[in-house]
């Protein structure tokens, strides 16, 4: 069963979110930025001006936020963008778009090597990626190869991938195989350079979609139940179905405060795509797994943003507080440009309006703040027989770090004080 009229557009917010930015002339270029991207997807958009831009943030803007591609195609033919800003951005996209191709071509030789040693493997994100969202691999640039495996076949795939040349770049606890599967985020990094030393690959192997701790929009096994087939550099990938995608691509910008604008272009481009989305299945789903507002904030995003038209079971969301609280933090986040990972406060704080249950917020938290990273691993060698120790390690390295970040603060404010 499918929703009757499913979609509804959202363009009066956008407009005033738009014009928001325009006020502060700090965020000029991401206004800018923001309104040649949104014609991608809403080509009636009036064009926006280009008076009185620093034109070398914008392409920095531009490659930091992963849409690069998406804002050349909408100035590469205007008259009144400087020829070496355009030259600039022509070449980036040359060589964005030959790496894509060479990302191809290695995901297809891996799969190849994986269904020889027997190991089921699920592509996200990446070149599949962009194969169904946006047809072609120029109009999404991607850094690495995003691979799912089962928990039971992570040691053979990690073995695979070093017969492939690959070296392991994630920090181990010790050098034992059970310290792989004390990653805090489930996943481990491995690169190798190029036959001719160019380029360098990275592949981060998964074997959850998403931390322990973070609520889960569907069990991981049912997703290897029905997987959709999807044609990359010469084989076929197997990856998420259009609903699960959705999920997944909503709880993982979520996770990362939706710090770019590519992954919330990717959610607007999905929607875009796939109109026949059973929008009925994603939001049963979403709530017998209590994780509607993660998949709202999502679609709210892409409307706001982007202009795309919001599926109705989400639009009696838009009014509400929680809604409201959580898109000024995204949003205030892209206009001051932060592109580090979300510091655990700060992720915390969206948690209060994001999640649905206290128990959900308290596994995050206790997650956040106490499960050990690479950064506590490099500083601190300990045996298996006292990894228990990394727990109290953590909360006392997170609460210095915090400690010296409110001192400093202190001592800029006391030092600016009139008459000092």
């Amino acid at each position: 069963m499918r929703l009757d009229h499913p979609l509804r557009r959202n363009t009066d917010a956008s407009q005033k979110d738009e014009s928001a930015f325009e006020e502060d002339p700090l965020a000029r270029e991401f206004a800018f930025l923001l309104a040649c991207v949104r014609r991608y997807f809403q080509p009636e958009t009036q064009s926006p001006s280009a008076a009185d831009l620093d034109w070398r943030k914008l392409v920095e803007l531009a490659q930091q936020h992963a849409v690069a591609a998406l804002f050349l195609r909408e100035v590469r033919e205007r008259p009144d963008i400087p020829k070496d800003i355009l030259e600039d951005l022509r070449r980036r996209a040359l060589e964005a778009a030959g790496f894509d191709l060479t990302l191809s071509a290695e995901l297809a030789e891996l799969l190849g090597l994986f269904r020889k040693h027997e190991i089921q493997v699920v592509a996200l994100k990446g070149p599949v990626l962009a194969s169904t969202l946006y047809g072609t691999a120029s109009l999404r640039s991607s850094q690495d190869l995003d691979l799912l495996v089962h928990p039971n076949d992570l040691l053979r795939a990690n073995q695979v991938l070093a017969e492939r040349g690959y070296h392991l770049e994630s920090v181990l606890s010790w050098p034992t195989d059970s310290a792989y599967f004390r990653r805090r985020d489930s996943e481990i990094s491995f690169s190798r350079k190029t036959a001719r030393q160019t380029d360098t690959l990275w592949v981060d192997l998964h074997w959850r979609l998403l931390p322990w701790y973070y609520p889960r929009s569907f069990d991981d096994r049912e997703l290897w139940q029905n997987l959709s087939q999807v044609p990359v550099g010469g084989a076929l990938a197997s990856t998420l179905q259009p609903e699960k995608l959705l999920l997944f691509l909503c709880a993982h910008g979520t996770k990362h405060l939706w710090g770019r604008l590519g992954w919330i272009c990717d959610v607007a481009r999905l929607v875009q795509v796939e109109a026949s989305l059973d929008w009925t299945r994603v939001f049963d789903q979403a709530r017998q797994t209590e994780t509607s507002r993660i998949v709202v904030l999502g679609l709210l995003l892409a409307s706001e943003l982007l202009g795309v038209d919001l599926p109705s079971p989400a639009v009696k969301y838009a009014s509400m507080d929680w809604a409201h609280r959580a898109l000024a933090t995204i949003k205030k986040r892209l206009h001051d440009q932060v592109f580090t990972p979300p510091a655990p406060i700060e992720s915390a704080l969206l948690t209060r309006h994001v999640f649905e249950r206290t128990g959900q917020r308290v596994r995050f938290v206790l997650g956040d703040f106490l499960q050990p990273t690479d950064a506590e691993y490099e500083a601190l060698k300990l045996p298996p027989i006292l990894y228990w120790l990394y727990y109290l390690f953590r909360p006392a390295r997170v609460a210095s770090k915090y400690a010296r970040v409110w001192f400093d603060v202190k001592g800029a404010e006391t030092a600016a004080r009139p008459g000092r």
